[in-house]
C-alpha cells in the first residue's frame, strides 16, 4: 500500500545502508526525527537481501558517526519481518541543529532529503542555541570603525523617546547593549554606528525610487542610502514624504490639516519593520518603491520562521529577527516590543480612508504594498448599471493604470463597436475618463486624466 506523503516525512525505506541512509539521518536530525528501515522496498516487505554480520550495525553506527558533524548515534536494531531480517534506525530531533552529513546540511521535506544554503543553516544554529546574527562578532573590525557621532544621536534618542540613561562613552554603549564582547565588535554594532557599514557588509543599503506610471521601467527618481540603519530609517522615510502628495484640509476656520497621498505613519512603520527585520544574510536590498497609486516596501529574506503574512493582520507575537537591532530600534521609540508595527501601519491606512496594506511572502522577499483608494467595488459598480465586463475593465484600470479599445476587446473578446459603447458607457457614469482621440484614446481613472 502506498505511504501517506506526510508519513514519508518520517519514514524511510532503503534496501541497503549506504551514503544515502546517513544524509538520511541528518534531514531527520535537522526536521521532525524519524525512522529508517534497512532491507525493504518502498512497499515495506522484506527483500530478503539485507545481510547482518556480528559487527554489522556496529560498524554501521561508527559510520553515521563518524560522517556526521556532530556526530549522532541513532538507536538500530535488528528484527524479523516475514522470516527475513530488517534493521530498524530510529532518529530523533537533534537539540542543536544543523547536523551535517558528508560536510553538508540536509533536511526532510516529504520522501526526499533537500539541501540547505548556507542562509537556512545559520539560522537553524541561531534557534537552537540562542545567538542571532546580529551578536556575531564581525571580522576586522574595531571601536576605531564606530561612529561617535551615531552613537550620541542614539543616546539622545534614546533620552528622548524612553527617558532612559545610557552610558557616556561608546564602548560602554555597545556594551549595554550586548553589541560588543571582549573587545571584538558585533554585526549589529557595526550596522548601527559604523562609520562604513557597508565596507564589511554591502548588501545593507536601501534602494529608494519613484518610478513613473505604474511599473520600473522608466525613473523619476532614484537614490541609493549608505550609513547606519538608524539613519537610513530617516533618509527613505524622508524620500517618501518628497514624493508623496500633500492636501490641506480646512475643518474649521483657521484651522488646517493637512493629508498625505500615502498616510506617512504607515510608510514609516513599514520601513522599520523592513530595514530592522531583514535577512542581512540575503545578499538583496530594502527597497522602497513608488509609483503612481502604489507604494511598495521590499524586504530581502522573507518574514522570519514561524511567521506568516496572515499573522500580521492581527495581533501577533513579535519574534524579531535581529534581536540586539531591534532592541536598539525600541529604545529610539522606532518599534514597539509586542510585534505591532503592522497593525499601527493598518490603522493609519484606515484613517486616511485607504485600503488595507497588502502583505506578501514571495519566500526569499517580503512585499509590503499600500495603494490609494480602490475605485469602486463590484457590487457598487453594478448598482451603477455596469455588466461583467464593463465591471472587468475598470479592474484593469485598477492593475495596469489604463485600458485601450483594444486592451478591452482582448480581455473581453468582444467587437470595437461594443468595445467602445461600453467604455462610453463607463465614462457617463463617471467612473472613468476619456483621454486622447482616435486610436491614441485611453481610459483612466478621473483624476489620472
Amino acid at each position: 500500500m502506498e505511504q501517506p506523503e506526510r508519513e514519508w516525512q518520517r519514514l524511510e525505506r532503503k534496501a541497503s545502508f549506504g551514503r544515502e541512509v546517513v544524509k538520511t539521518v541528518a534531514a531527520f536530525c535537522n526536521t521532525e526525527g524519524g525512522v529508517i528501515e534497512l532491507g525493504v522496498g518502498d512497499d515495506g516487505h522484506p527483500t530478503g537481501r539485507l545481510t547482518v554480520g556480528g559487527n554489522t550495525l556496529e560498524g554501521w553506527a561508527n559510520n553515521i558517526k563518524r560522517e556526521t558533524d556532530p556526530g549522532q548515534t541513532p538507536s538500530m536494531v535488528e528484527e524479523e519481518r516475514q522470516g527475513r531480517t530488517v534493521v530498524i534506525i530510529r532518529v530523533p530531533v537533534s537539540p542543536i541543529k544543523p547536523v551535517l552529513a558528508h560536510g553538508a546540511g540536509y533536511r526532510r521535506v516529504g520522501r526526499t532529503n533537500q539541501t540547505m544554503g548556507y542562509g537556512e543553516m545559520e539560522r537553524l544554529f541561531e534557534q537552537t542555541t540562542g545567538r542571532s546574527w546580529d551578536s556575531h562578532h564581525c571580522p576586522d573590525a574595531s571601536l576605531a570603525d564606530i561612529s561617535g557621532e551615531r552613537v550620541g544621536e542614539f543616546v539622545a534618542g534614546v533620552g528622548e523617546a524612553r527617558d532612559h540613561e545610557m552610558p557616556g562613552n561608546a564602548e560602554a554603549v555597545l556594551a549595554k547593549l550586548g553589541l560588543i564582547r571582549d573587545e571584538a565588535l558585533s554585526l549589529g554594532a557595526v550596522l548601527l554606528f559604523g562609520t562604513d557599514p557597508q565596507a564589511y557588509l554591502p548588501q545593507s543599503v536601501v534602494k529608494c525610487a519613484r518610478f513613473a506610471g505604474r511599473d520600473s521601467r522608466e525613473f523619476v527618481d532614484e537614490k541609493t542610502l549608505y550609513g547606519g540603519v538608524l539613519r537610513q530609517v530617516e533618509e527613505a522615510y524622508q524620500f517618501a514624504l518628497r514624493h508623496t502628495s500633500k492636501a490641506i484640509a480646512v475643518e474649521a476656520k483657521p484651522r488646517r490639516r493637512e493629508t498625505w497621498e500615502y498616510p506617512p505613519d504607515a510608510v514609516r512603520e513599514l520601513l522599520v519593520n523592513a530595514i530592522c527585520h531583514r535577512d542581512y544574510q540575503h545578499t538583496g536590498n530594502v527597497q522602497l518603491r513608488i509609483y503612481d497609486g502604489l507604494l511598495e516596501v521590499w524586504t530581502p529574506g522573507g518574514l522570519p520562521d514561524g511567521v506568516t503574512a496572515e499573522m500580521l493582520q492581527r495581533e501577533h507575537e513579535s519574534m524579531p529577527r535581529n534581536p540586539l537591532i531591534a532592541n536598539a530600534f525600541f529604545l529610539t521609540g522606532l518599534i514597539e516590543q509586542w510585534g505591532w508595527g503592522t497593525l499601527r501601519a493598518i490603522d493609519a491606512c484606515r484613517d486616511a480612508g485607504l485600503p488595507d496594506p497588502e502583505f506578501e511572502d514571495q519566500g526569499h522577499t517580503f512585499v509590503a504594498r499600500v495603494r490609494l483608494k480602490a475605485l469602486l467595488s463590484d457590487a457598487e459598480l453594478t448598482a451603477l448599471g455596469m455588466n461583467e465586463r464593463q465591471v472587468t475593465a475598470v479592474r484593469y484600470v485598477e492593475e495596469h493604470g489604463e485600458i485601450t479599445n483594444r486592451a478591452y476587446r482582448k480581455i473581453n473578446d468582444v467587437s470595437s463597436r461594443t468595445a467602445t459603447n461600453e467604455l462610453r458607457g463607463v465614462v457617463d457614469a463617471g467612473i472613468l475618463a476619456a483621454v486622447g482621440e482616435g486610436r491614441a484614446r485611453r481610459y483612466v481613472r478621473p483624476e489620472d486624466a
